[in-house]
């Protein structure tokens, strides 16, 4: 064997151990960039359903009584046919929360059972209060005539509102197993 064949020989080992090197590396950036896309879709997913858990905060949150407008006016008719749609907004908007937690629901299949079962317990929280909202907006359908029977109107319509069961601990749940899952992640 000539000294040209030991240099066909080396050459050849060489190019051929640089495409291996070359193909690992690639197969190791591939790797590494779907673990990136794979841990920013988990991020985006989580985003969404503490958005989503944010989003039923505010909602719950707002007051039911609206006290402003109540010391704005003194004509009765008026303050029903606000209270009124304001009531019948909220239950719309619970409505739009609840549509969206199926949507949450049914991307919440990724994480854990424990974050599936928050979410399922914030899902018939909020069912129960839209029923009682849908209930208290019924009341306005009372026409009263004087401002003593609105504030009967209105006592019962408070009444109606400590039925409701508070959803703050459900929300927090929901965020907690978020949290949770999270950390997990950065770990």
């Amino acid at each position: 064997m000539g000294i040209d064949n030991w240099i066909n020989l080396i050459a050849a080992i060489l190019v051929g151990g640089g495409t291996l090197f070359l193909g690992i590396m690639a197969w190791r950036t591939i790797s590494q960039t779907r673990n990136l896309q794979r841990t920013q879709y988990r991020n985006k997913l989580i985003d969404e359903i503490a958005d989503w858990a944010i989003e039923v905060s505010k909602c719950i949150s707002r007051p039911s009584d609206f006290p402003i407008f109540k010391e704005a006016t003194k004509d009765v008719r008026d303050m029903k046919l606000y209270m009124s749609l304001a009531a019948t907004n909220l239950v719309f908007d619970l409505v739009a929360v609840q549509n969206r937690g199926t949507y949450i629901k049914s991307i919440a299949i990724v994480f854990n059972k424990d974050l599936q079962e928050a979410i399922d317990s914030l899902m018939k929280d909020l069912k129960a209060s839209e029923e009682i909202m849908d209930n208290q907006s019924d009341l306005f359908m009372e026409v009263p005539n004087s401002m003593d029977e609105f504030h009967v109107l209105m006592r019962r319509l408070s009444q109606e509102s400590k039925r409701r069961k508070p959803i703050g601990p459900s929300i927090n749940k929901v965020i907690q197993e978020l949290a949770k899952i999270k950390s997990r992640d950065i770990r």
